[in-house]
């Protein structure tokens, strides 16, 4: 942009000198250099953080389903690239000995509950004992507990998505045993709901606060520009982190930028089957707009249009 802005400079300058209204001289020939200067100082370097600019990229959450009990696939409900719906069935696992285990203690429990009615009318008329009673009071809360374990057995031989969102990766098929051991997951959930994070460097991020207006422009959506605002802005990142029991290792003077979340207010993806807003991994360029250096906002608007129009070839 400083280019476009020397080089308009100069037009202007060869059009006053051709029809004479200035004339050239030392100090004329030296003002684009002066020109370039003024630019950099007065414009250029307040847009730093007056409207501060950095890399996009659209985050998503991927859910690795595994089941909670082990067993034979029975029926997958679901394709690849479907969208569901948070409890929708994804596939079933064989009842059968779940089910088993579940009618063996009601039985079981039956029989406790009916000996422990049985013992306290005895212990009543005293012809009893009252540790039988004892006895059979512990059983039957002891069945009644394993059979709430039992029926979560039974209710989880039917895997379902835990939150809205396509499905990807399905390698799960009838017949097939699945395990919930071992580490190995049978379809992935892209969770529809995610973030578009905006990485500006830290001495550029500090006129930033939550609700200033933004823009964005898409690789994959090429001469477009999408309206935006700062959502969440968190002054962290993973340099901060401190692994359990390790000393923190002394800083080398390096900075990492800070990632600030936009939420666009459409969706830059209407016509995308799966609606889930732009996968994860979708990159771009985003502008905040802080209340510092507004005169700057212009040429940073007219910076961010030209990327969008060389997004069709770069």
């Amino acid at each position: 942009m400083i280019v476009v802005m020397i080089l308009a400079y100069v037009a202007v300058l060869f059009l006053l000198v051709k029809i004479g209204l200035i004339k050239l001289n030392t100090f004329w020939k030296i003002s684009p250099l002066i020109w370039c200067v003024i630019c950099f100082i007065v414009f250029f370097l307040p847009m730093q953080w007056g409207a501060p600019q950095g890399p996009l990229q659209s985050y998503k959450q991927v859910l690795r389903i595994v089941p909670n009990v082990t067993g034979q696939v029975t029926e997958v409900h679901v394709l690849p690239w479907q969208r569901v719906e948070e409890g929708q069935p994804l596939f079933s696992i064989d009842p059968t000995p779940f089910q088993a285990t579940v009618d063996s203690l009601n039985a079981q429990l039956k029989l406790a509950e009916t000996r422990l009615k049985q013992s306290q009318q005895l212990l009543a008329r005293g012809a009893g004992p009252a540790y039988e009673v004892q006895q059979y009071q512990s059983q039957v809360s002891s069945l009644e507990g394993q059979i709430v374990s039992a029926q979560w057995n039974l209710d989880s031989t039917v895997v379902k998505a835990r939150a809205k969102g396509v499905v990807m990766g399905v390698t799960v098929r009838p017949g097939q045993r699945v395990t919930n051991s071992g580490g190995q997951h049978y379809l992935s959930l892209v969770v529809t709901e995610g973030a578009w994070i905006v990485g500006i460097k830290q001495n550029f991020a500090r006129k930033v606060f939550v609700g200033q207006p933004a823009e964005v422009v898409i690789k994959s959506r090429p001469g477009q520009v999408f309206a935006a605002r700062v959502s969440a802005f968190s002054a962290t990142n993973p340099m901060g982190e401190v692994a359990g029991g390790t000393i923190p290792t002394p800083p080398d003077g390096t900075t990492m930028s800070l990632g600030i979340m936009l939420e666009l207010d459409e969706n830059p993806f209407p016509d995308r089957v799966d609606n889930i807003e732009g996968g994860g991994g979708l990159t771009g360029v985003a502008v905040i707009y802080t209340d510092s250096a507004k005169p700057t906002h212009v040429i940073r608007k007219i910076m961010l249009r030209m990327q969008a129009w060389r997004n069709y070839v770069m």
